[in-house]
Order: C-alpha cells, then structure tokens, then sequence
C-alpha cells in the first residue's frame, strides 16, 4: 500500500497530521483532525483516526480512486480487505500460537486477522470523516448561495 504516514504538529504534539507518498500533508484528513482537535478528543483518539484515514488513503492510492469518488460499494471493498489483512501493531502475533489456550493463563492467544471490534472502529472511523466532508461541502455551497443572494441589488 502507498505510504500515507502520521506525523505529529511541530505547534502542538498532541495534533496528529498525515503526510502522503509525495511528502505534502494531506489537507482533507489534517483539517478534520484539527476539527476534532477543536471538539477536544484526545490525542489517543486523533492518533486513532489519523491512523485509521492513512491507512485507508494508502488503500485509495493503490487502487486508482479519488476520495470524491468513494462508494458504497468501494467501502465494502476496503472493509473486506482491512478484516482479512494480517493485523500489525507492535506485537506481531506468533502464527503456530493463533486461536490457541494459552493453559497457564487460560487466555486465547491473539489471532492474525482483525478482531470484530477493529473492523467497526474503522467503519465508525470512515462514517465520521465523510459525514464531516458533507457538512463541509453543505456550509460552502450554502455560504456561496447566502453570498450570490446578498450580491443581488434590491429593488425598491
């Protein structure tokens, strides 16, 4: 997948930003993040989001679409693929201990794919930063009709 990476603001740390292959910050995901920076989320949550939205963005790049352009149907499709990549993180799972009891502490050990909880996070993810593009989009054609309305002279 393209190399959509997280950077935090030199202004402030608990900002995260998303930079793309091409090294420019992504202006559509760093403005929803500062708006939820605004909405006083957590840095834990910003962090969560910006790594949510690169990875999809790298999933976007790799397969030729434009964010305006995402569908339903294309959603579905990078679900499907998000649910069965192999996850990562910071303790790569064991594949031969997958799925198994662990008998001293009777806890199952991690499995490869993404757990049911982390799909609907990035499902919540994804729902939020398009709602957010929508309202932005609404406030800018309905500015631009107040300021086209306003431009027309009264009679009297």
């Amino acid at each position: 997948m393209a190399a959509f990476t997280l950077t935090q603001s030199g202004e402030d740390p608990g900002i995260f930003l998303v930079v793309g292959p091409d090294v420019l910050p992504v202006s559509t995901i760093n403005e929803f993040l500062l708006h939820l920076s605004h909405c006083g989320r957590s840095a834990y949550t910003l962090r969560s989001y910006a790594r949510g939205l690169a990875h999809f963005f790298g999933w976007l790049h790799t397969t030729g679409r434009q964010v305006d352009d995402v569908t339903p149907q294309a959603v579905e499709a990078y679900i499907a693929l998000f649910s069965t990549e192999t996850k990562g993180g910071a303790c790569p799972v064991d594949p031969h201990k997958a799925g198994q009891i662990n008998l001293r502490t009777r806890k199952s050990a991690p499995s490869l794919h993404r757990q049911p909880r982390t799909i609907n996070h990035q499902l919540s993810v994804l729902a939020s930063f398009f709602a957010y593009c929508i309202q932005q989009h609404t406030e800018r054609v309905v500015d631009r009709c107040i300021h086209r309305a306003n431009a027309v002279p009264a009679i009297l």
